[in-house]
């Protein structure tokens, strides 16, 4: 990813938008983010900020996925999945159970279930080849 603000060009491993001035630029693998008045990219990164800070101690996945910030993630549709696969490639985690239910597919093999870097390649091959 590579941020271009005004005359300065930064290449963080990863920085959400608020910490960006508002002509602030990202160029990463899914694209090109300009941030707008309707942020839904702010809003996506905002809710999974909060749903990993109030999931972080629980150990039930049931928990992490019934959890409202989670059902909010989820109800943003099936737009939010570059944005997804971005944060499991950084941080492979229980965000990967949305991505069956934005899809309908599901290509982690029993064998990678329940290993979070396993599954989050299978995910991220699953999104390039589709």
């Amino acid at each position: 990813m590579t941020i271009q603000n005004e005359n300065t060009v930064i290449s963080p491993r990863y920085l959400y938008p608020q910490e960006l001035s508002a002509t602030a630029t990202i160029f990463s693998s899914i694209g090109i983010y300009k941030p707008t008045g309707d942020d839904y990219v702010a809003r996506f990164r905002r809710l999974v900020r909060q749903w990993r800070a109030a999931t972080l101690y629980t150990s039930s996945g049931r928990e992490c996925i019934e959890h409202p910030k989670f059902r909010e993630i989820v109800g943003m549709g099936d737009k939010i999945l570059p944005l997804i696969i971005e944060e499991i490639s950084v941080q492979p985690d229980p965000l990967i159970a949305a991505l069956p239910i934005l899809t309908g597919a599901d290509p982690v093999t029993d064998r990678e279930r329940g290993n979070f870097a396993a599954m989050a390649t299978a995910w991220i091959e699953w999104f390039n080849n589709r």
